[in-house]
This record gives C-alpha cells, sequence and structure tokens, in this order.
C-alpha cells in the first residue's frame, strides 16, 4: 500500500510534503463522499417514496371527495340493467375496443331480451369507457374472473361506475333509468329459461306475449279468475307476513293432453309480465341440492313451470325415479325451509290420479284447474277469435259438427292452421276427423 502511494505522488510535480499529506488525507476524503453519496441516494428515495406515497394519498382524497363510487356485481340483477345501458349507450357505438358475447350468460348473467326482434349479440366495451350523460362525466370498468363453481365455463363479471361530482341521488336515478329502459322493452316478451345439467339458467326462447283471451278453458272465464289469483298473490307479501305464512302460491293444471295447460302458463307469464322457469324433473345430473340451487338461481319474480310432473314421481317410495333427485328432494325444494318465496309455481299432469297425495295437498297446491276436451261453447269461442269475419250461420255449423268432448283445442288449431283463410274446408276437414273417430 504505501509503495503504491509513493509511485503515485511521484506522478506529480511540485512540493513532496503536500503530496504526502495528500496521501495520508486522501482514505479520508474518498470514505467521506462515499457515506455522502449513500445520505443522498437515502434521501432521494425517502423522498421519491414519500412523493408517490403522497400522490396517491392525495389522489385518493380527491376522489373520496368528489368522486362517487358504484360496484355491479354479475350475482345481482343490476348488473344486468346497467350493462344494457352501457351497450345501448351512443359512447358505446363509438368505442374501438369492444367484448363480443352471445349472451348474458358469459358475463355471469341471465339473459334476458331487450327488444322486439331476436338480439343476435351484445357489445360492450372493453376495459374502460369514460361517456358523459346528463352534464355529468362517468368512467365505467369491467373486470372477470373464471367462476369458483368448477362445474361451470362461464366468467363472474362486475362493473364500477364513478362519477364525477355525482351524488348517491344521481347514481340510484341512474339505476333506475336503466332498469326502466331494460323493463320497457322487455315486456312485449316473454322469456323462457331452462336449466343446464349444471344448474345454470338458458334463455331458450323469447316470444311475442300471447293474449289470454287466446286461451280457452272450460268455464270460459277460468282463465280471467286464475289471472286476478296471480295478482292478488303477487301483491300480498305484507299480507302474508303479518299472518306468519309463507309467500307461497302453487297451481296444479290437470286434464288430457292438447288442452292448454301450457298455453295458459305462458299467457299469464305475458299478462304478469314475468318470465318462465322450466324445470326438467328427468335431468340425468339433477340431485336434491342441484334442484334447490336450480330453483333458487331463477329471478325473484318469475313462473316456475314443472311440466308432466306426473312422468318423474309417481308415489313417495317408488324406485322409478329418471336422475337422482328424490320425492323427499321435491317436496323440500318447494316448501321447505330453503323454499324461496314470492314465485308462482305451476305444475302440469294429464294424469292427476298418479299424484301422491303429498304432492298435491294444500301449501304446494293451492289451486288445481282442470282443463277439459272442447264444449260447444268452446268451439264457437275459439272460431270467432280465429275466423273474425265468419258469419253466425258458419259458427252454427261448426258447433253442430263437433260433439262436446270430441277433441282438443290443440285438434281444432291444427286444423284451423291448415285452412286459415277457408273455414268451409276445415269444417269439412273436422267432420272427417270426426267420423274417423266414430268408426274406430
Amino acid at each position: 500500500m504505501f509503495q503504491h502511494h509513493v509511485l503515485f505522488s511521484n506522478g506529480f510535480q511540485g512540493n513532496t510534503d503536500a503530496n504526502a499529506r495528500c496521501e495520508v488525507s486522501d482514505p479520508l476524503s474518498f470514505g467521506y463522499q462515499y457515506f455522502a453519496g449513500a445520505i443522498v441516494v437515502f434521501l432521494a428515495g425517502m423522498l421519491a417514496s414519500f412523493g408517490n406515497s403522497g400522490f396517491d394519498t392525495c389522489c385518493d382524497i380527491v376522489r373520496r371527495r368528489f368522486v362517487f363510487t358504484i360496484e355491479f356485481l354479475s350475482c345481482d340483477e343490476t348488473l344486468i340493467w346497467m350493462s344494457n345501458w352501457v351497450s345501448e349507450h351512443p359512447s358505446s357505438a363509438n368505442t374501438r375496443n369492444v367484448s363480443v358475447f352471445s349472451s348474458f350468460r358469459s358475463l355471469g348473467l341471465l339473459r334476458s331480451e331487450t327488444d322486439k326482434q331476436q338480439q343476435d349479440h351484445i357489445l360492450l366495451p372493453t376495459g374502460w369507457i369514460i361517456l358523459k350523460h346528463k352534464n355529468r362525466w362517468i368512467l365505467i370498468t369491467r373486470s372477470s374472473k373464471p367462476k369458483a363453481n368448477h362445474r361451470s365455463l362461464a366468467e363472474s363479471s362486475n362493473m364500477r361506475l364513478y362519477v364525477l361530482g355525482g351524488s348517491k341521488q344521481f347514481l340510484l336515478d341512474l339505476l333506475e333509468e336503466a332498469r326502466e329502459a331494460y323493463e320497457t322493452k322487455k315486456n312485449s316478451r316473454t322469456r323462457i329459461y331452462v336449466a343446464d345439467e349444471y344448474s345454470y339458467w338458458n334463455l331458450t326462447s323469447s316470444r311475442m306475449s300471447r293474449p289470454l283471451s287466446t286461451v280457452l278453458t272450460w268455464p270460459l272465464d277460468r282463465s280471467g279468475a286464475v289471472l286476478d289469483d296471480c295478482k292478488r298473490f303477487l301483491e300480498a307479501e305484507q299480507w302474508y307476513a303479518s299472518r306468519g305464512i309463507p309467500w307461497r302460491r302453487g297451481y296444479l293444471l290437470h286434464g288430457p293432453p292438447g288442452t292448454g295447460k301450457t298455453s295458459l302458463v305462458s299467457a299469464l307469464a305475458g299478462a304478469l309480465e314475468l318470465p318462465i322457469y322450466v324445470v326438467h324433473l328427468s335431468g340425468p345430473k339433477l340431485t336434491d341440492q342441484s334442484f334447490i340451487e336450480t330453483l333458487n338461481g331463477s329471478a325473484s319474480r318469475c313462473i316456475l313451470l314443472l311440466e308432466d310432473i306426473d312422468a318423474a314421481f309417481r308415489q313417495r317410495n317408488s324406485e322409478d325415479v329418471a336422475g337422482g333427485l328424490t320425492f323427499s328432494g321435491l317436496l323440500n325444494a318447494l316448501d321447505g325451509v330453503v323454499a324461496q318465496e314470492g314465485r308462482l309455481v305451476f305444475m302440469t299432469t294429464n294424469h292427476l290420479e298418479r299424484l301422491d297425495p303429498a304432492l298435491v295437498r294444500p301449501g304446494r297446491v293451492d289451486l288445481m284447474v282442470e282443463f277439459h276436451l272442447c264444449t260447444k261453447e268452446m268451439v264457437s269461442a275459439y272460431l270467432r277469435s280465429f275466423y273474425t269475419d265468419i258469419s253466425e250461420e258458419e259458427v252454427a255449423e261448426f258447433v253442430e259438427a263437433v260433439p262436446s268432448g270430441a277433441l282438443s283445442i290443440a285438434q281444432l288449431q291444427a286444423c284451423f292452421l291448415k285452412h286459415a283463410h277457408t273455414p268451409l274446408k276445415a269444417l269439412t276437414e273436422i267432420k272427417s276427423v270426426i267420423r274417423e273417430m266414430v268408426g274406430h
């Protein structure tokens, strides 16, 4: 070390004492510089860290003070309203980055139609979008992640709205606007959902609502009475609660095939503006637990339809049970502790005598509606509604040709559709059908 310093000092011109003093003080000088540099770096890091933290803190204060935030989750129907609202907003039409979905189910939602024409895709901005609504700037972000349920490949989505200078009332008004827009467009159609093997509901069809007047029952005003009963129930939540009665209503429609049982359910759904959720009890993967999950996954206000229930269960101890659903599992799902309230449950059967009394007891079935083959009054009413310009003489001839209890409404309709503009040809064919029936 000493030799190195001597060689170094000899490289300088001038006083050797001064050079020597430099040699002695040089290690301390370098050490001080390193220490000072470390202090500067440390202080710079502290300032940078404080600056980032301070900036984040300031942004957080500004956001909390001037920005109102609301989140919509896929487990709630409000996300459907807002997704529909965003997809139809003019700003969404101008964005260049969009996600395309064939149904709301891809977002972890139940799909619902939004207009009279079949909607074959949904466009939503990717990531985020900024739009202006009622003089307020709104930042909308979307995110998604796979559902925790391993049985589904669908994703769970959420949406957040950040409103600059917004308020709780502004967001509530926006939510109500989105809901009304959604409801107004969907109410002209009846939506029908069917559960898949994983207990998720899929929209299978969306059709124009059927007028109740086109469904013929006997007596003729019976369908109207059922509608009135449904309305009273849906409006009586507080009445049921005040008396400690579960807010449930069950209907059993029974009668020969083709007499209008399912048609009545469809017409009631249109009149009440409710979706129909069809439950097939014969699914091979349907279990007691998945059946409960399926029913609980339906809309809070809807019609649950269990068709041909006699085909799945005949007696409570029967070994001939389709799928994995048990008879006790069915009963518990309908009116047990886990049963949902506020829904209308309709069951249909062609064979009332095959049903277990436990299934049709009061509390599970509150109103039974019997369907009949056509009476002469029903033939006359259907003729007048189908052929609007038919004469009274032709009506009388039809009524005379069709004996009471001979044909179902479905058989009459088939003949009428075949001769939609020629009622006399329809009459000729009906007479032929009657002769064949009598001949057999």
